[in-house]
């Protein structure tokens, strides 16, 4: 293990950890904006900040299997991403209301959750190494 190249890897998956999280925090709002105001724009708006955050969810669990196969035999404990609600975009777009705004809300903050814990657990693991 290189250690330098390693961190590298860490900080890159880092920097992606950031892209997603500014996404969904945007995401977020405009999904408080559309729950209280409602309408089709700020329903579109919404759902383009996270399915832009899911790609860079993508792009980060990419690099987090570069950051577990450089790492062999360390706890990679708190780096997995789970996955976001295919049928939570769908209902939102057809089925518009406030409680359905507020499910979409709730997935928003659970990835924001996930971000954090993926950023505290690269964090540990940058200083361990």
């Amino acid at each position: 293990m290189n250690r330098q190249r390693m961190i590298e890897k860490i900080n890159t998956a880092l920097d992606s950890v950031e892209e997603a999280r500014g996404a969904f925090k945007s995401a977020r709002r405009w999904g408080i904006y559309d729950t209280v105001f409602g309408g089709a724009i700020s329903s579109f708006i919404k759902r383009s900040r996270s399915r832009k955050g899911e790609r860079f969810m993508t792009d980060l669990q990419y690099k987090l299997r570069a950051v577990a196969d450089e790492l062999e035999g360390v706890d990679l404990e708190g780096l997995n991403i789970k996955g976001g609600s295919f049928l939570g975009g769908i209902v939102d777009i057809f089925y518009d209301n406030a409680l359905v705004d507020l499910f979409v809300l709730g997935n928003t903050q659970s990835n924001l959750k996930q971000l954090d814990r993926i950023e505290k657990a690269l964090l540990d693991l940058k200083h361990r190494i």
